[in-house]
């Protein structure tokens, strides 16, 4: 029993102390762990399964001109004319950048190379530069500024993919080597995995047209070889070399009807139709396709070095068996090394429904072995629009009646199978390839989700639920969600909430993840 007055005074403040340690703990544990924790579900139920985005860095109209105003946005300059009279800017900034061999004057850019917003094109601090007729807004959640890639990271999205042009870029984002290097050092810095998508053209290649560069032209198939190596040599140790190595490398983008057209153009087979260009020889066009990619491969492991580097093979062929088996028979023969097959998946293409996704997967497996399988770009209207990004998209009923869904702002609509096939990439400014194939197609089936915000959401953990349901599913990559899956005001969409809501809404009807199939 305490009698001295002074040992009662030293038992309280004792008390009190304790008493703060305790309130001060419980603080702790309400303001920083529960937030944590709150987190975690999403981010632990994903694991090593990629969730990624596209990111744009910087945008241009088709004129070339920015898409946006302020300081940031990119100018880009007036190529030389004539065959081979294209021009290659220098490699990169960032310590011990390699270099990129100069053909002519480098393309002008205008203020800062990379915006503050994640590497989108400021216009005004902290501004996203909207396509082609959008104004800029800011990336904010809560009313406090930040930018995109930031945001999703914090939500769980834990990968994001860099487009790299050749410069001087055409009608694209302008994203040569020398502008994605900052952008590629975020992503690493966030740390996030990182996967390019090396166009090797100087605007979009993807299946309705895959254009040699201007700086490239006049090469036969042996200065292109040399060429991939070494544009996938400087891509990677230039990156590198800035504290940014990537993790996975395309060696090409949608390359289903081959690349550097009419080179390495390549045709899937069906009766009837006629070749793409006189005098076609389809085991000739292979063995340059197989070329090229053999050559990129080499340049970028190469540059890699003793560093990790996956290398992926991209086609848009999401479901279609038939088209995937035959493109990657060919390049299995030729024994070209990669560890990725890369699919676009998008319903207004076509491409696939869930059911046709998962099979997809599942023959991959039992074909190539040891192969991952990543949906490298998809997207689901919010509005009525492709992927949300303007236009509109065919009721359920008109597309049953053969109406083909409308390309977005800008963007192209073509066949989703065979001849001219779909532009998954076509933006403001991007030649149109003619759509055919999905003409009299009964489109509604692709159409499972609501074109709302909602819907949206639903379409995204279905994606990726799906992918991570088939036998080696590595990862589901939204493209370009600069504008489409964020509200008005910049703050999240419902989308950007994909990684909380993978086990929650998982149910049918809503859901429409099939049933597993065994490989």
């Amino acid at each position: 029993m305490l009698s001295d007055p002074c040992q009662r005074s030293k038992s309280r403040v004792f008390q009190a102390a304790c008493l703060a340690a305790a309130f001060a703990a419980i603080t702790l544990f309400v303001v920083g762990i529960l937030p944590v924790a709150a987190q975690s579900p999403a981010k632990s139920e994903l694991g090593k399964f990629l969730l990624g985005a596209d990111i744009t860095g910087i945008e241009t109209t088709p004129s070339g001109a920015p898409a946006g105003s302020g300081p940031g946005t990119p100018i880009v300059s007036a190529r030389g004319g004539g065959a081979g009279g294209g021009v290659v800017g220098p490699a990169a900034a960032g310590a011990g950048g390699a270099g990129v061999a100069a053909r002519g004057p480098a393309p002008v850019v205008a203020g800062g190379a990379i915006g503050a917003a994640g590497g989108i094109a400021t216009a005004g601090a902290g501004g996203a530069a909207g396509r082609a007729g959008r104004a800029p807004f800011t990336y904010q959640e809560d009313g406090k500024p930040s930018d995109e890639l930031t945001i999703l990271h914090n939500h769980g999205w834990n990968a994001f993919r860099v487009r790299i042009f050749v410069p001087p870029v055409r009608s694209a984002p302008n994203n040569p080597l020398v502008n994605g290097v900052a952008l590629s050092k975020h992503i690493k810095d966030l740390g996030a995995k990182l996967l390019l998508c090396v166009h090797f053209s100087d605007t979009w290649a993807d299946p309705g047209k895959q254009y040699i560069p201007m700086a490239w032209e006049g090469e036969d198939i042996n200065g292109l070889e040399k060429e991939w190596e070494r544009h996938a040599y400087d891509v990677v140790k230039t990156l590198k070399d800035a504290g940014a190595m990537p993790d996975m490398i395309q060696i090409g983008n949608e390359i289903t009807n081959g690349a550097a057209w009419p080179i390495a153009r390549v045709q899937f087979p069906v009766a009837g139709q006629a070749p793409p260009f006189p005098d076609y020889d389809d085991a000739k066009q292979w063995s340059n396709l197989t070329r090229l990619l053999k050559a990129g491969v080499k340049g970028a492991k190469a540059a890699a070095g003793k560093s990790p580097l996956k290398i992926a093979i991209h086609i848009d062929q999401g479901g279609h068996w038939d088209k995937t088996q035959w493109f990657f028979d060919h390049v299995e023969a030729a024994k070209v090394p990669y560890d990725i097959i890369a699919q676009s998946c998008y319903p207004q293409y076509g491409h696939a429904t869930p059911e046709e996704l998962l099979n997809n997967m599942v023959q991959c497996a039992r074909r190539y072995k040891n192969k991952e399988f990543i949906v490298v770009e998809t997207g689901y209207s919010s509005g009525g629009g492709r992927r949300g990004a303007g236009g509109t998209l065919a009721a359920p009923g008109a597309a049953a009646a053969g109406a083909v869904p409308a390309a977005g702002a800008g963007g192209a609509v073509a066949a989703a199978g065979g001849g001219a096939a779909p532009v998954a990439g076509a933006q403001a400014g991007a030649p149109a390839a003619a759509p055919g194939g999905r003409a009299g197609r009964d489109m509604s089936r692709y159409f499972l989700w609501p074109t709302t915000p909602e819907g949206q959401l639903q379409f995204m953990v279905d994606m990726v639920n799906t992918v991570r349901k088939g036998p080696n599913g590595a990862g589901v990559f939204y493209w370009a969600p600069e504008r489409a899956i964020w509200n008005a005001d910049g703050s999240p969409g419902p989308a950007v909430f994909t990684p909380d809501n993978l086990l929650k809404l998982n149910k049918p009807p809503e859901s429409h993840v099939p049933v597993a199939i065994k490989p």
